[in-house]
């Protein structure tokens, strides 16, 4: 497996995971210019059939210069696992792209996908909002909302912010199962939700977590003093429900939530998000059998 990524902590994590489930693994740094010459050596020290890409830590993505280099890597990816004739693409992307979004991100993260699933290659695109480890206590997200000179997380100040995570042990297991075939679909990939604020407290209870008000932030953001506008309106805009169900029932695997931490705050003090999450299911399993 040739795994591309951003080289992230959480990425880097998911890296080792794989490496100890399968030894033919090699990673490469979708941050830096590379090209058709240096993707060949790589696949010459490693050979591989199988390409895994992310891009997750989100705190690159700033304006438009910063989307289109990604993409010239994606098409340059794209022709290199053609020439070399890949049996299958895993893409981990984000929930709720749309082409025509009003969000930057979002609109990028669906052109990503259409490279994807127009490249003639098989391919499985795994949508999931945040990836958590409970061992190290790190997420996805954290590159967006830690401020390192105030030692604390800052969030904007909002009435819910739901967040849909899946633990990394269970991405690891989902990676591994869709390795050997390709589904050309894409599924959404969670096993828990809970407010922002109580996910970042249950990665680290130590670390403060500052409400702060939307106008202060939106001015910290144009100054570049706060994550980009564009990805501060991710979490500003209505939820995108996930449903795990079909992914579930796709690689024969329960998406149970794991604690982060030893107070339960998922499974104790929020059961309405466990009502949300069944809600909504229910819902999608009647318009499927219909």
């Amino acid at each position: 497996m040739l795994y591309i990524h951003s080289f992230s902590a959480i990425e880097q994590e998911l890296f080792q995971h794989i490496k100890c489930a399968n030894k033919n693994v090699a990673q490469i740094n979708n941050t830096q210019s590379f090209d058709l010459d240096y993707l060949e050596r790589q696949l010459y020290i490693s050979p591989s059939k199988t390409l895994l890409y992310s891009f997750l830590d989100y705190s690159k993505y700033t304006y438009i210069d910063s989307f289109q280099s990604e993409l010239n890597n994606m098409e340059l990816l794209i022709e290199f696992a053609k020439k070399n004739q890949f049996k299958n693409i895993i893409l981990i992307s984000y929930p709720g792209v749309y082409v025509n979004s009003d969000n930057l991100f979002l609109q990028h993260k669906a052109e990503i996908e259409n490279l994807v699933a127009k490249s003639e290659i098989p391919y499985t695109i795994l949508s999931a909002q945040s990836i958590v480890s409970n061992h190290t206590k790190k997420c996805s997200l954290q590159t967006l909302f830690y401020n390192e000179v105030e030692e604390q997380y800052v969030i904007p100040k909002k009435n819910s912010q739901i967040v849909y995570s899946i633990a990394i042990e269970n991405l690891v297991e989902i990676i591994l199962k869709v390795t050997p075939t390709a589904y050309n679909n894409s599924y959404d990939i969670m096993d828990s939700v809970y407010e922002l604020k109580d996910y970042l407290k249950a990665l680290n209870p130590v670390i403060h977590v500052d409400s702060v008000s939307l106008l202060y932030l939106n001015f910290r953001s144009f100054f570049g003093k706060y994550l980009s506008p564009t990805m501060l309106d991710l979490f500003l805009r209505p939820t995108v429900p996930m449903y795990k169900s079909r992914a579930e029932k796709e690689f024969e695997i329960e998406l149970t939530h794991q604690n982060m931490a030893d107070n339960g705050i998922f499974n104790k003090n929020k059961p309405a998000e466990n009502e949300f999450i069944g809600f909504y299911e229910k819902e999608l399993n009647l318009a499927i059998s219909l």
